[in-house]
Formats: structure tokens, C-alpha cells, sequence
């Protein structure tokens, strides 16, 4: 498991932030991503 990147950091923030589960479309909007990059970057797995 690798140094987690500032991206990777900025969707757990966020994802505390909600009162609700954290959706693909969630991270693509908020951060302002392609939809494939956010459906990659929302799947990573926290250990």
C-alpha cells in the first residue's frame, strides 16, 4: 500500500464531510473530474 495522494486524501475529507454514503458522481462533481477518473478514484479500497 503506497502513500495515499492528495486526491486520495481530498475524497476521504470530503467523504466525512457528507451525511451520506460517497457516490462516483459525488467525487466528479466536487472535484471537477472525468467520470471515469472519479469511478476509478472512488473504488480504491480503505484499509
Amino acid at each position: 500500500m503506497g502513500v495515499p495522494t492528495v486526491t486520495e486524501r481530498e475524497i476521504i475529507r470530503f467523504g466525512c464531510m457528507l451525511a451520506r454514503p460517497l457516490r462516483p458522481i459525488d467525487v466528479k462533481t466536487h472535484l471537477r473530474l472525468n467520470h471515469r477518473t472519479a469511478l476509478t478514484l472512488s473504488s480504491f479500497p480503505l484499509r
